[in-house]
């Protein structure tokens, strides 16, 4: 009986000793997992309070830019006639169209493209001379023609304009017409000079960020 119970001692010890061994490692392992989890768990919060922060800025920009837009829309209605009389100034209107003119000769000479749409341009304005041999619907089409090449004109104009070799004389134009248009109406200073700040925000180098959506340049 004695031996019996010697044998089943020994017999128990190693296995007490296996479980606990097998319990430190469960022990250890639980440990870890437990350790992982809150990490983990602050890291996706982390995460998500990153994305909304990133959220919310970018919803207040755009706010803070369709106001800014609005604002800028409603100036130049209200300034529209005054900045055509200012660039019915000899001065200002030659240095203008010295400015389209180099900027068109480039385009021309960078651009197949954009030279066939002014030769058609320029072909339409011949058919327009003559428009008492036309129908109305085809002066209209014709219009209709002139206008997307005159857009597209525009636009390409608008990037050319805010590359380094004409970004210069593009802003001292801006400046310039400014000045005249304060010289022409002193009693609008406040909204000439707030319409001038906003266009200066927006007139950024090609490099910098998107074309302004201010004056655009028409023949």
């Amino acid at each position: 009986m004695r031996e019996r119970l010697r044998i089943s001692v020994w017999i128990m010890v190693p296995l007490l000793a296996w479980a606990s061994v097998l319990a430190c490692g469960r022990s250890e392992s639980v440990g870890w997992a437990a350790r992982d989890l809150p990490d983990a768990a602050v890291e996706r919060g982390q995460t998500r309070q990153a994305e909304a922060q990133q959220q919310a800025q970018q919803q207040a920009q755009q706010v803070e830019t369709n106001a800014a837009q609005q604002e800028y829309q409603q100036l130049s209605r209200a300034l529209v006639r005054l900045q055509m009389e200012a660039m019915a100034d000899s001065v200002l209107s030659r240095r203008w169209n010295a400015l389209v003119t180099d900027v068109d000769s480039r385009v021309v000479a960078t651009s197949a493209f954009h030279r066939g749409l002014i030769e058609r341009r320029a072909e339409i304005e011949r058919l327009l001379e003559h428009s008492d041999t036309l129908t109305a619907d085809q002066q209209a089409e014709l219009a209709r023609h002139y206008q997307n090449v005159q857009m597209e004109m525009a636009r390409v104009r608008n990037e050319e304009l805010r590359k380094p070799e004409f970004f210069g004389r593009l802003a001292g134009f801006q400046a310039a017409l400014f000045d005249k248009m304060r010289e022409l109406s002193p009693g609008q200073v406040e909204l000439i000079d707030r319409l001038e700040e906003i266009e200066t925000k927006q007139l950024v180098p090609a490099e910098s960020g998107p074309p302004v959506p201010g004056m655009q340049p028409v023949r």
